[in-house]
């Protein structure tokens, strides 16, 4: 009888997907305000500041 290998399929955790679907949601919102323009809100030092979308880029 001829012994199968198991399949090599990735298959990944539910948080780590949820993690993925996030970083690449924000990319594209960084993305966006930068092509139009509009600061991004973001919480710094227990207040909320706006920066720019490039600032925001660089601070991955």
């Amino acid at each position: 009888m001829k012994e199968e290998k198991p399949k090599q399929k990735k298959e990944f955790a539910l948080a780590d997907l949820a993690e993925r679907a996030l970083k690449e949601a924000v990319r594209e919102t960084i993305r966006d305000h930068a092509r139009t323009g509009d600061p991004i809100a973001v919480w710094r030092n227990g207040k909320v500041i706006q920066i720019s979308a490039k600032a925001a880029g660089k601070n991955k």
